[in-house]
């Protein structure tokens, strides 16, 4: 196997990783902004059922069910960010391993 085969099936590894963490990056960020929404429409919801109080309505709003869905959501897209950038990590580790030896037996040969 060449170094071209090699550092391309390298880069479509990294490329598919890469898209997979930019994925979760944009998952997570939506579900990070979506808090406001769910929240609001849920004090609107407690507005309507007689509770005055802004305080209140926000306690009404993140003891509901929206909400408690909502961080499951969160936690689920941080899991999967943090999956992806592990998987990223790795392969950018593979690759400078593989650099480093393919230096090391160049150095060796060079000695010979």
């Amino acid at each position: 196997m060449t170094q071209e085969d090699v550092l391309e099936r390298f880069m479509a590894k990294y490329r598919v990783a890469r898209e997979k963490l930019a994925q979760a990056r944009k998952r997570l960020k939506y579900a990070e902004e979506s808090k406001g929404r769910i929240v609001a429409l849920e004090m609107q919801a407690a507005n309507q059922r007689g509770t005055t109080s802004a305080a209140a309505q926000e306690r009404e709003a993140k003891a509901g069910a929206a909400y408690a869905n909502w961080l499951d959501e969160v936690a689920g897209a941080v899991l999967e960010e943090s999956q992806a950038w592990t998987e990223v990590n790795c392969l950018e580790k593979e690759w400078d391993s593989y650099r480093e030896r393919a230096w090391n037996k160049r150095a060796e040969m060079k000695l010979y």
